[in-house]
């Protein structure tokens, strides 16, 4: 529902929706399922860090919530399928969330065994490295546009305003956002360079061509 909610959120301000995700990846890990609730916001007016710590409160609220609501629940869960996720849960809430950019993470990765190749997503094993070493969920953000979507906004040398929230413990990344591009041209010759329909996206791009706002 992302561009849809971007023509909206325009017009009425921030918005969300909460929907059934279908995808057909081919995956058989555990953390790919062909169907999962998919919550979608979009807001106006707003910069890259706004929505990082957006992410963050957001994370950190739901962990608070269940840990008050849910206790008898993880009690029983501490003592059998899921052994330290209570120190686990408030570990993550009471921690402040790390903050590097791709190349910095390129970097951090090179200087150990899991050598990064520039350009490429992260892999579980990096992802679960990265977070293991700060000890805490990191936002890894300023991606690669080859490696990332058309609308994302794009920045100099390659990259694009976007992050990933990569959560420890296994869980790997949880949150992916970005600004969008709000420039006409620029937005348009991206979806040509990645072979996305400029015809059937007109109302899309029509809300860069007749005027927009940071979002």
């Amino acid at each position: 529902s992302q561009l849809q909610l971007e023509a909206l959120a325009c017009s009425l301000g921030n918005v969300y929706t909460v929907n059934k995700s279908f995808r057909s990846e081919h995956s058989s890990t555990n953390k790919h399922v062909s169907e999962f609730t998919h919550l979608e916001i979009e807001m106006i007016d707003v910069s890259i860090n706004t929505l990082m710590s957006n992410g963050e409160h957001l994370i950190k609220y739901c962990i608070g919530r269940i840990l008050y609501e849910c206790n008898d629940d993880l009690l029983s869960l501490n003592k059998f399928a899921s052994k330290g996720i209570i120190k686990r849960l408030e570990n993550i809430y009471s921690s402040e969330f790390k903050k590097i950019s791709y190349d910095e993470a390129v970097e951090f990765l090179n200087k150990s065994k899991l050598k990064k190749k520039y350009g490429d997503d992260l892999s579980s094993e990096q992802e679960n490295y990265i977070t293991t070493k700060y000890d805490c969920p990191v936002f890894v953000y300023n991606w690669p546009i080859e490696i990332k979507s058309f609308y994302m906004k794009q920045l100099d040398s390659g990259l694009c305003s976007s992050f990933d929230l990569l959560m420890p413990y296994g869980i790997g990344e949880l949150i992916g956002g970005s600004m969008r591009e709000d420039n006409y041209d620029k937005l348009c010759s991206m979806m040509v360079k990645k072979d996305v329909s400029l015809e059937s996206l007109k109302f899309y791009t029509d809300l860069r061509k007749y005027g927009t706002c940071p979002h």
